[in-house]
């Protein structure tokens, strides 16, 4: 009896033991379900990337364009200001080299032609030269002195229009050639209101221009044989004279 159980436990011994390779349907579902999670989550991951690449190139590109656009402006301002302080300079040099008896009437001439422009009627232009102040003869009175740039020329105009031609000569006059300041403006009826028309004003207008001397110092050389008067011109119904050396020649 004994020899048959001998026999039934060396049979169970002679077993493997252990997991079964072979995989089941149920795993194989799971693992095509992750593998497939992992492609779709590495398409999706490509495509953001590469649009966000795109955006930064985008970026890049626009960035590029506006850094050409903003050194073209640069050089585009540095040649305007550069045409400016040219021009500042040929005024300054073109409004010095002519006396006060020649600059003033031609300002004058300026001036009537505007208000003529706007349809107003010139009654009368009185103007009054103040040159620039002499430099004190005590030393330290000098030490504290500044020289002005420029003299200065005071303008008393009488026109007469209507109100829209007295304000298009003040709007005109921002646009002046030459640096004009408006002290004051005085507006009285001009006589009877005709039917029809516009209400005739006399405008009393007081201006000051600036007259820009040269910035050197140093005379202007003259040519051999030619000799460089000084003049002194006072302008019509001024009470001080100025004096200015003529740019040429006698």
């Amino acid at each position: 009896m004994k020899k048959p159980a001998r026999n039934n436990a060396a049979s169970s011994a002679a077993r493997p033991s252990g997991i079964a390779l072979r995989p089941s349907r149920q795993s194989c579902i799971i693992l095509g379900c992750v593998i497939g999670l992992l492609f779709a989550g590495g398409v999706g991951l490509y495509v953001w990337q590469k649009g966000e690449q795109d955006k930064l190139q985008a970026q890049v590109l626009e960035r590029q364009a506006q850094l050409v656009s903003n050194e073209k402006t640069a050089r585009n301002l540095l040649a305007a200001e550069n045409e400016y302080a040219g021009m500042q300079k040929q005024l300054r040099y073109l409004e010095t080299s002519v006396t006060a008896g020649e600059y003033v009437p031609s300002l004058l001439r300026q001036m009537e032609g505007q208000a003529k422009s706007v349809n107003l009627k010139v009654g009368s232009i009185r103007p009054t030269l103040e040159p620039a102040p002499e430099p004190p003869k005590d030393k330290e009175a000098r030490k504290k002195f500044v020289a002005w740039p420029y003299d200065k020329i005071h303008i008393e105009m009488e026109v007469r229009g209507n109100y829209w031609s007295v304000a298009k000569l003040l709007y005109r006059l921002t646009e002046f050639p030459k640096i004009m300041s408006v002290e004051s403006v005085q507006v009285q009826p001009g006589g009877a209101v005709l039917p029809g028309k516009a209400p005739q004003l006399t405008a009393n207008l007081k201006l000051t221009g600036f007259i820009f001397k040269n910035d050197a110092v140093e005379e202007k050389p003259t040519p051999a044989g030619t000799a460089a008067p000084a003049t002194g011109t006072a302008a019509p119904g001024n009470t001080q004279a100025a004096a200015r050396p003529t740019a040429k020649g006698a």
